[in-house]
């Protein structure tokens, strides 16, 4: 199963290992899903994680993208609706790739920004925005 994290999942996924955003991650560790990236999307993963608010040290930055960017599939980004399509534009990228992936889930810990009424008004309906809880009781069967 292909899907989309957003760099909010990402950071807390490694700032807070027992917390759902890290059993997302811990997810495409294992193989069992597999996160699509662009270089837009890994581009934003490390300029946020070496913001010094982080602390995370400098020299374990370059080896975590490299062996971050293996467990995800390079996916070309989809054309969108020209722009203010989101609140914040530059989370747009995150939903192309999702569209570029084929309507992937989009696992998020900022669903108002990806407000579903400006999607729906641009007619796109094929992502489903979630919560890494949303994402892990889709994921794992329950309601």
């Amino acid at each position: 199963m292909c899907l989309v994290i957003d760099t909010n999942v990402l950071v807390s996924a490694l700032i807070s290992p027992a917390g759902k955003p890290a059993s997302v991650l811990n997810l495409a560790l294992a193989g069992q899903i597999l996160p699509a990236a662009d270089a837009l999307i890994f581009a934003e993963y490390f300029d946020v994680l070496t913001r010094p608010k982080f602390g995370f040290p400098k020299e374990i930055l370059s080896p975590l993208a490299s062996s971050l960017r293996r467990f995800f599939q390079p996916v070309s980004p989809a054309p969108l609706p020209g722009g203010g399509l989101l609140p914040h534009p530059e989370d747009e990228k995150f939903l192309a790739v999702a569209l570029g992936a084929g309507g992937v889930p989009l696992v998020t810990g900022n669903k108002k920004h990806f407000p579903e009424s400006l999607l729906q008004k641009h007619g796109i309906r094929t992502v489903p925005v979630l919560t890494p809880d949303e994402f892990l009781a889709w994921h794992f069967g329950e309601s």
